[in-house]
């Protein structure tokens, strides 16, 4: 797509939209690969075509997963001048990949991909380079060279991480705990948020000398946290 006229344009409208979605939903939003400047989305003019998104989802894991889909659908809209293609892919890749491809045969204008895991999307990835559709993505990060996508939008998973480890010091300080017994339960095992956040607990076990008892995924559902939740209680009385 050209990074002129209309093509630049549009750009910075899909990539301001996805950066309001994540700072609404997630509180802040880390921006790379995308050096040009973000203004607010614009509503359609009328005889303006609509922009084409391919949009593919992680699934509705948690509640927050939920209110994410709902914020893109919201923005966008035909109203604001989009023509969404929104595919849940279930907490499955190849459910992921297979939408990116169907994204490809459909000549959308842009694909953006919040992804379940961060390896394994280099083939089909380049298969939309080939097509010339510029790669968005959002949330969690992906393990390929940049030149395979154009933009990432999402949080510092690490540093959520460490906030979390903060108050735990804290707590330990105030409790006049020389140590902490921890059981912890991961999110989906391979994605960012998991590795980020899994390694600034690991840290920060290892500079406090906190006991790690066991690391479970609960693969960011309720469900699955509460059968892990319930096998710790058992296991660790």
């Amino acid at each position: 797509m050209s990074e002129t006229g209309n093509g630049r344009k549009n750009w910075t409208r899909v990539v301001a939209a996805v950066g309001l979605v994540f700072l609404a939903v997630a509180g802040g939003i880390v921006l790379a690969n995308a050096n040009k400047v973000i203004n607010k989305t614009e509503k359609k003019d009328e005889e303006t075509p609509l922009i084409s998104i391919g949009f593919s989802q992680v699934g509705a894991e948690s509640e927050w997963r939920t209110g994410n889909s709902i914020s893109i659908k919201t923005t966008f809209s035909q109203k604001r001048g989009y023509d969404l293609i929104f595919k849940d892919a279930q907490q499955q890749q190849e459910q992921q990949i297979k939408a990116i491809r169907g994204f490809i045969q459909q000549d959308v204008n842009y694909i953006v991909l919040a992804p379940v895991v961060e390896t394994g999307w280099d083939t089909v990835l380049k298969e939309a380079k080939k097509a010339k559709i510029p790669v968005i993505i959002a949330d969690r990060e992906i393990e390929a060279s940049d030149d395979l996508y154009d933009a990432w939008v999402g949080t510092n998973t690490t540093n959520e991480g460490q906030k979390a480890c903060s108050w735990m010091e804290q707590y330990a300080e105030r409790n006049k705990k020389k140590t902490l017994n921890i059981v912890h339960i991961m999110g989906t095992e391979g994605a960012t948020a998991q590795i980020g956040r899994t390694k600034a607990l690991e840290e920060a076990a290892k500079k406090n000398g906190w006991n790690i008892l066991e690391q479970q995924t609960g693969a960011f559902t309720q469900a699955k946290s509460h059968e892990v939740m319930e096998e710790y209680l058992k296991k660790y009385k």
